[in-house]
């Protein structure tokens, strides 16, 4: 599996870890290696809704392994990753089993960056963390009434 024959039967060159031109070489076959990792999150904006209707707001995280072998499908590994945050994103969110969630108790929103990591290798994810606030409006005309006259810049509509 994975072999692909070009010539077959033909005298060939051998250049190995021997050096120069050989009628023999040697082939070394390694397991495949993880070269790399990779992560993501099913979103990357959150609104902490938990201020409003006191449900919590998550973004599941999915890390996957890049390996060294040409066709092995990436892995997905994130039960064996390492997800953080900074201490200073504590009142914006947490993060548990590679989960980012907000609730009650995280009182502000940012942007955050969240660290994995898995075999020596470390990946960043951007999340923007949206925070309600309360919001006042004050008219003195509270009664909307039909506008019907008035300049006509915007294609006949009334600015």
């Amino acid at each position: 599996k994975g072999s692909r024959e070009y010539v077959s039967k033909k005298p060939a060159q051998m250049n190995d870890g021997q050096g120069g031109a050989q009628s023999g070489g040697r082939l070394i076959v390694e397991r495949p290696t993880v070269r790399g990792m990779y992560s993501y999150g099913n979103t990357h904006e959150l609104f902490n809704t938990a201020y409003l209707n006191g449900i919590a707001a998550s973004a599941a995280i999915t890390t996957k392994a890049v390996y060294s072998r040409n066709g092995l499908a990436d892995q997905t590994i994130t039960s064996s990753t390492v997800c953080s945050l900074p201490f200073a994103a504590a009142t914006v969110a947490k993060v548990s089993s590679c989960t980012l969630s907000i609730d009650l108790t995280h009182t502000t929103g940012g942007n955050i960056a969240l660290q994995t990591s898995f075999a020596g290798f470390t990946s960043s994810l951007d999340f923007r963390i949206w925070f309600p606030k309360i919001v006042r409006v004050y008219a003195q005309d509270d009664i909307l009434n039909l506008v019907t006259s008035g300049p006509t810049d915007f294609g006949g509509f009334p600015n």
